[in-house]
């Protein structure tokens, strides 16, 4: 089962399996958010998945930018796949992407439908 799910981000998993990967919410200037996240980041075993303008309160995916958030967000998870392929275990913190999705089901809902796509795809395929 090479995906693993946890509540939040428990970026301990990192140093007990060097064949991990972690997905977090990353923002599109890839700047700001929590500690956990600036760690992930800058960790080579960090896989992003770009679900916010920024990090400020307000700052969500917009309807206007669809066309360019759903591209990238088709691109990260190309990689992403690409990589449960290869048999690299990927863990998912399913809190902070359920807040985002809700968010994007607001604020942006053909990047909320896209998203939600892809993570039943990689859900079915490697579950």
């Amino acid at each position: 089962m090479p995906l693993v799910y946890t509540d939040n981000y428990d970026i301990e998993f990192i140093t007990l399996n060097p064949h991990i990967g972690f997905l977090y919410v990353e923002s599109r200037k890839s700047l700001g958010g929590s500690r956990n996240i600036a760690i992930l980041r800058g960790h080579l075993k960090g896989m992003p998945i770009t679900l916010r303008e920024n990090y400020a309160d307000t700052g969500h995916l917009k309807t206007e930018t669809q066309t360019r958030d759903k591209a990238l967000l088709l691109k990260e998870f190309k990689s992403i796949q690409n990589k449960l392929w290869s048999q690299t275990i990927i863990c998912l913190p399913i809190t902070p992407f359920q807040k985002e999705l809700e968010a994007l089901e607001k604020y942006s809902p053909e990047v909320a439908k896209t998203l939600s796509r892809r993570m039943e795809y990689i859900r079915e395929t490697f579950s």
